[in-house]
């Protein structure tokens, strides 16, 4: 899979702040990203951010 350029800028502005992620979208699917940083409590918008990167993810043909 191909990120799209906001996607991946998306992803790099996270990776940074956060240890592993679990994304679970409301469309089905999930998504696990492995030890990207250390671990914090995600803000608000970091939150949607995240969803809207797994949804997208999800969303999109491999």
């Amino acid at each position: 899979m191909i990120l799209a350029q906001d996607q991946a800028d998306t992803l790099r502005a996270l990776a940074s702040k956060y240890s592993t992620l679990y994304l679970q979208p409301t469309g089905g699917g999930s998504l696990v990203f492995y030890g990207l940083g250390p671990v914090v409590a995600p803000s608000d918008a970091d939150r949607e951010a995240l969803l809207a990167l797994g949804a997208a993810l999800t969303a999109a043909p491999p």
